[in-house]
């Protein structure tokens, strides 16, 4: 029997005495066992020599009957080789050392990093256990899609359904072998807490590591027979990612534009790229791909253009019905039929407008009076042109403009990089968040760049009005032209700058960005 066991035992037999009797007993058997523990002697051979507790209640049953109550003083198991000093009063003597000590600069400072870096750990850590649990979750449910929208393609194609329900199997696989990270995360997780609370866990660790084992080989078996399942019947298909979708034939459709007394031609696009192209005929004519199973409508009326995407109303009940009629992949096999070319003839020097949704834009080697371009999540390529106004507007894609001739050109886009090369024109400007800008050999009366989130890198142009802004990002690069002849407002935070500024010139420089360097160079034609 240890202390504490001895002590609930002399408790249990007091419950029947006075609170104050019973503190008593409890505090001077408690200071005399560790006492007894301070000189040397072991826990459990104290305890033997001492009277059972029931002892005790009984001695003070028989002194509390007496007119003189005194608390009993049993038998010293041992002597001292010192006076006994009051516990609580050891305990307290150095109470004002520690109270310095904790609230000292040093000792605080470090309690502070130590909360720090406990947040940050616990931050981190949860931070994986969800992202882990996460793609395990996202990979299940995309394994059992996979498998529920197979059985709609038995009618059509069996090797395609066997394919679909193998790759769902195998998803499912990897998410339930994912799981076994997301289980080790979380059990270091809790042992973490454990550690902190002193907390013992009940289960035994061989419990846990046959649990962990059996998810690890259920995933890998899933793996293993619906990757083997997708392969034998993937090959049944041919290896052609074409056939992993029931398409049907795709027919190649044209239609005639007329241009007469035309100023401005409209084109409307879903899920289509455009390219534009000088037509080798006469007359113009826009030629795309068609559907068998999902047949595209294309008119032209009073000048304008519009091919829609023959998935009908973007919803969720269509993109269930296409994933149940066609596969999972039909919108991925589609995606390299998705395209259409536009002929116009040379003669043709009115304006274009062109706004695609899911598309690229790409116009080479013709003149216009203007041309504006507006596309979603789609790039914009622009080489070998001629105009007045030039406009390009995009979301989620690049833009490249090259060898181009224009009065007035304008840029836009976010979440994709500008790049720019061989232009002339008077005013030339490009906006772009999330992403870079690049210029060579641009010149124009006025040049302006503005970016967030990217580097601004100019290589050889020429304006006399020049307007460089970036955030996050550095502004280098190389201007033709004096030095001496520019006013220079130059500007960055975070970072070094190599220009000074100047309030006399005829031209004028305006550079400033934040978390970046400035360095331009300034050379001879």
């Amino acid at each position: 029997m240890n202390k504490k066991q001895y002590l609930k035992r002399l408790e249990r037999a007091l419950k029947n005495a006075p609170r104050r009797d019973r503190e008593q007993y409890l505090d001077y058997y408690s200071e005399l066992i560790d006492d007894a523990i301070e000189n040397g002697r072991r826990e459990r051979d104290i305890v033997a020599e001492l009277e059972s507790p029931e002892t005790v209640a009984e001695q003070w049953l028989m002194e509390r009957a007496g007119d003189d109550y005194v608390p009993p003083a049993p038998a010293r198991p041992y002597r001292r080789s010192e006076p006994r000093v009051n516990r609580r009063e050891r305990r307290s003597g150095g109470g004002g050392t520690v109270a310095k000590v904790a609230f000292s600069p040093l000792f605080l400072l470090l309690g502070f990093i130590a909360c720090i870096v406990g947040l940050v750990t616990i931050i981190v850590w949860t931070t994986l256990i969800v992202a882990f649990f996460a793609l395990t979750l996202g990979l299940g449910v995309g394994g059992v899609y996979m498998i529920v929208m197979s059985f709609g393609l038995f009618g059509e194609n069996v090797s395609l359904a066997l394919f679909q329900i193998g790759a769902g199997i195998a998803l499912c696989g990897i998410g339930t072998f994912m799981e076994v990270f997301v289980i080790l995360l979380a059990k270091s997780y809790a042992a973490m807490w454990r550690f902190i609370w002193r907390r013992n866990r009940s289960d035994s660790r061989r419990e846990r590591g046959k649990s962990t084992l059996g998810t690890a080989i259920v995933g890998l078996v899933l793996v293993l027979v619906g990757g083997g399942m997708g392969t034998v019947f993937f090959g049944m298909l041919g290896f052609d990612y074409r056939n992993l979708a029931i398409v049907g034939e795709v027919n190649e459709k044209t239609l005639d534009i007329s241009l007469e007394e035309l100023d401005l031609l409209t084109l409307n696009a879903d899920n289509l790229s455009i390219t534009v192209i000088p037509s080798e005929e006469d007359g113009a004519k826009i030629v795309y791909n068609d559907f068998e199973k999902n047949p595209r409508t294309a008119t032209f009326e009073n000048g304008v253009i519009t091919i829609d995407s023959g998935y009908g109303e973007n919803s969720f009940k269509n993109a269930m019905s296409n994933a149940w009629n066609h596969g999972v992949f039909y919108s991925v096999v589609t995606l390299s039929y998705q395209n259409a070319t536009l002929y116009l003839p040379e003669d043709y020097l009115g304006g274009l407008k062109i706004s695609v949704n899911n598309g690229s834009v790409i116009i080479r080697d013709h003149s216009f009076d203007n041309v504006e371009i507006v596309t979603d999540n789609g790039m914009v390529k622009v080489s070998g042109v001629t105009c007045d106004l030039l406009s390009a507007n995009v979301k989620n894609g690049a833009v490249s403009i090259s060898d181009v001739t224009v009065e007035t050109l304008s840029a836009n886009t976010d979440n994709g990089a500008v790049t720019a090369e061989r232009i002339i024109g008077k005013n030339i400007s490009f906006f772009t968040k999330n992403g870079a800008t690049s210029l060579l050999s641009v010149e124009g009366n006025r040049i302006e760049v503005k970016t967030s989130n990217g580097f601004v890198k100019v290589n050889r142009i020429i304006s006399s009005d020049i307007y460089l802004e970036a955030s996050n990002g550095a502004i280098t690069g190389i201007i033709i032209g004096q030095i001496s002849d520019y006013a220079i407002d130059a500007h960055t935070s975070n970072g070094t700058n190599n220009l000074n500024n100047k309030s006399d010139g005829d031209y004028s420089l305006y550079a400033h960005t934040s978390n970046g360097a400035i360095s331009i160079e300034f050379v001879s034609a």
